[in-house]
């Protein structure tokens, strides 16, 4: 659990930096899950403040972007300069379950007698083991299922899909970057200047209905197959309050999953058992589905 609480970071040179989410509210303690769901700020840079920027550097590196990135607490909220497709590709190595190849634009040169002067020959290699990626894959499933990118499926795409959504305070940039497991598209809005698209001009707004039609073409004919599930993934009903092993007396309730050996092992000990429970001693986990299948059908 990470928490979702007011931040202010000292800087050199007396300055201060305080992030905020883009409601100008807090939420306390948050999944990631949910942080990510709902694009919520200060909890991604607390976690950049555990993990070190150093190490978050090395896994874009590995995942294909070349652009400077320095070491701010603000490189947790996309605001350094990376391309549209090194962004892009990067994504990609989530739709193919960690293996990352260089985007190329040129497959073959011929010349007029049909000889072969240049071909290219294809170089990947694993970045991201398959269960990582499969649960940040997962994660952005959540997105575009009932997250910041749920208008994917409010217009209709009904392929197994994953994104996310990006946009800049001031209005001048809108993204939305997403995958199927066959496909990669990263869609950019904006001016050439740096002027405002307008207000509410969001990447959900914005750039993710262009995304939305390409997909929609290229599966046109066609349903997409599910992202392959990892053998070493799996799954427990946790308290999302908590983040721990739900109890019957946990009120929200999800089903997550981990890579095996890294589940919570203890129950949840915000939720007791209370005075009206003791009337019920044969009360167990027989609803906890029930309730996890109706929070999921709220809008």
């Amino acid at each position: 659990m990470l928490l979702d609480t007011p931040l202010v970071v000292e800087l050199p040179h007396g300055e201060v930096y305080k992030p905020r989410n883009f409601s100008g509210k807090f939420h306390g303690a948050v999944s990631l899950r949910y942080a990510l769901n709902e694009s919520i700020n200060v909890p991604a840079i607390k976690l950049l403040q555990k993990i070190g920027a150093p190490s978050v550097i090395g896994v874009a590196r590995r995942m294909g972007i070349k652009s400077p990135l320095r070491p701010y607490l603000s490189l947790a909220l996309g605001a350094q300069e990376v391309t549209l497709l090194e962004l892009t590709s990067a994504f990609g190595v989530l739709a193919t379950g960690g293996v990352r190849a260089e985007p190329i634009a040129i497959l073959k040169i011929v010349d007029r007698n049909g000889n072969t002067v240049e071909e290219y020959r294809e170089y990947s290699e694993e970045v991201l083991s398959p269960e990582i990626s499969y649960i940040i894959t997962d994660m952005l499933t959540t997105v575009v299922d009932e997250g910041t990118g749920r208008t994917v499926r409010m217009m209709g795409l009904d392929i197994p899909c994953a994104g996310k959504t990006g946009t800049t305070d001031d209005y001048t940039d809108g993204w939305f970057i997403g995958f199927s497991p066959e496909l990669a598209v990263g869609v950019w809005t904006g001016f050439d200047e740096k002027i405002r698209m307008g207000r509410n001009r969001t990447g959900a707004r914005v750039a993710l209905p262009i995304w939305v039609d390409i997909m929609m073409g290229a599966y046109r004919h066609r349903s997409g197959p599910e992202f392959p599930r990892p053998e070493a993934i799996t799954e427990a009903m946790i308290c999302e309050e908590s983040g721990l092993l739900a109890t019957p007396y946990c009120e929200k309730v999800r089903r997550e999953i981990f890579i095996e050996g890294m589940e919570p092992v203890r129950q949840c000990d915000l939720h007791r058992v209370s005075p009206y429970d003791l009337l019920d001693p044969d009360r167990d986990f027989r609803d906890m589905d029930r309730k996890s299948s109706r929070d999921e059908e709220l809008p």
